[in-house]
């Protein structure tokens, strides 16, 4: 499961999850894209790989793009 926890802030502390948009979970180098899109949570893996950034939001807040040094979740132990 793919995640992340804020550590600064006025929500420090909350967990941030993949964020699905109508078209499916997004992830993009910049926060103005190119955008892909993919169906799964695990879709989201191969461009964390390679270096690209996953859209993730919490209930109650919108969502952010959050790096992939940022995720927990998807590189193995």
């Amino acid at each position: 499961m793919l995640r992340s926890i804020v550590w600064f802030g006025k929500i420090t502390g909350l967990t941030l999850r993949p964020h699905r948009y109508k078209r499916g979970y997004r992830a993009s180098k910049a926060k103005h894209g190119p955008h892909a899109y993919v169906d799964t949570e695990g879709g989201l893996i191969p461009y964390l790989q390679h270096g690209c950034s996953i859209w993730m939001s919490a209930r109650y807040h919108p969502p952010s793009l959050i790096a992939p040094e940022s995720v927990t979740g998807w590189r193995k132990p």
